[in-house]
């Protein structure tokens, strides 16, 4: 008895971490993966949501005094493992 109560407790604290963790739907913000003053490369676990990146490059590239224009999706870093999942996103900054 003592064994089951004790994985319920785990399995909801873990449930509720897990949920806790997770971006608001529409509110996801993707990272900023790596970038210089020519690029920026962007990451995100679900998937970046493209209004979002749009913001996040546009904000990276304005603190080079550049605007970012969209290049590709993927990159060459290995979090980037899947192209069609939309996982990483690369902007220009012109």
């Amino acid at each position: 008895m003592k064994k089951g109560l004790v994985f319920v407790f785990v399995l909801f604290t873990t449930a509720c971490t897990s949920i806790g963790d997770m971006p608001m739907f529409g509110k996801n913000s993707p990272k900023v993966l790596s970038g210089d003053d020519s690029q920026v490369l962007l990451y995100d676990a679900i998937g970046v949501n493209p209004a979002a990146g749009e913001a996040t490059a546009k904000k990276y590239c304005a603190s080079y005094g550049k605007t970012a224009e969209w290049k590709s999706r993927g990159g060459s870093d290995p979090d980037c493992i899947s192209m069609q999942m939309n996982y990483c996103v690369t902007y220009l900054c012109k």
